[in-house]
């Protein structure tokens, strides 16, 4: 889930959706991963890479 909070009165331009920066929060990441190798049969075979 990607989640966007804008906090100005105006919905965001172009410009401003190109200057804003993402927060990744990795470990959730590799646990949403994680789980689908587990639970979903079209990503068992899937390598989770460490370094990324």
């Amino acid at each position: 889930i990607l989640a966007f909070v804008y906090t100005e009165p105006l919905p965001p331009t172009k410009e401003d959706l190109k200057r804003t920066s993402f927060i990744v929060r990795r470990y959730k990441v590799t646990a949403a991963l994680s789980w689908l190798k587990l639970n979903h049969s079209d990503y068992t075979n899937i390598e989770i890479s460490e370094e990324n």
